[in-house]
Formats: structure tokens, C-alpha cells, sequence
């Protein structure tokens, strides 16, 4: 990642991906149509740990989110829960086992619930969960669109 200091106040800007650990969390992918993306990789170990630091702003309209899996997720009746931190399952966008229980395959996540379904009144941190059984295996990445209203 590179800074820039070209204000000339002391303030640096970064640019490029967000190393952490053994999984990358990007932003600022913007499409033609002025929504921004954040990757977010992640394995079945991972699900409800605080290793997500992302932010969406004040306002932002979450368009969706495709889960691309890189191995099967496996756990009966388990669902990966992304959106509001804490609060994944009533504020945010879902995926059931029965839909990404296949390697190399891109699904859409279930429409977006409870504050995640209107523009965001506040800055939301982003959490990643499971709810239902625990996973037993599987890895893929999220790519979470938005954006500004």
C-alpha cells in the first residue's frame, strides 16, 4: 500500500488494498454506475471473529453482495451472516449452506434486511457470522457493493 502526503497539512492518503493477515479486505473498487466494492476473503474459522475493520459511511445504500466459494462451505442448516457488527442476522445479507455447498461457484446473497434495506442513518462496522449449525469447512470471498444517496 502507498501514502500520499500531497496536501501538505500532515495528512497521508492511502491507496490500494488493505493487508491483514491471511485474508484482504479492499475497498474502493468504484464501478461506472458510482457504486463502490469491498472484498472481504475468508474461511469457516473466521466466521464471528472481529477481523473485519470496514466502516460504510453515513448514507450509503448497500446494492447487494456475491459470495465467489473456493471451497464448499459444509455445516447442516448453518447460513453466513454479513452486515451491521453484532447484528449480522437482523441487519444485513445472508447465504445458506445449500447454496454455497459447491467449489468455484458465485452466489448472490439473499436481499438486504432490517437497516441494511434503507440507507444507512449512521457509519456502520461490518461483521461477519454464521448463525443456525457451526461450518465445518469452506473458504470464498464477499464482494459487498454500494453506494452513496
Amino acid at each position: 500500500m502507498s501514502y500520499e502526503n500531497s496536501a501538505g497539512l500532515g495528512i497521508k492518503q492511502a491507496y490500494g488494498p488493505k493487508q491483514a493477515g491471511d485474508h484482504i479486505v479492499a475497498g474502493g473498487f468504484q464501478s461506472e454506475n458510482g457504486e463502490q466494492t469491498i472484498v472481504i476473503k475468508f474461511d469457516e474459522t473466521m466466521l464471528g471473529d472481529d477481523f473485519i475493520d470496514v466502516h460504510l459511511p453515513a448514507g450509503a445504500v448497500v446494492t447487494g453482495a456475491n459470495l465467489k466459494v473456493e471451497t464448499a462451505f459444509v455445516g447442516a442448516g448453518a447460513i453466513v451472516e454479513l452486515g451491521t457488527d453484532g447484528a449480522e442476522v437482523a441487519n444485513g445479507i445472508s447465504w445458506v449452506v445449500a447454496n454455497i455447498g459447491t467449489d468455484n461457484r458465485w452466489v448472490a446473497g439473499a436481499t438486504a434486511a432490517g437497516t441494511w434495506a434503507n440507507p444507512l442513518v449512521g457509519v456502520t462496522k461490518v461483521g461477519l457470522a454464521e448463525s443456525g449449525a457451526a461450518f465445518t469447512a469452506g473458504a470464498g470471498c464477499i464482494y459487498l457493493t454500494y453506494k452513496m444517496c
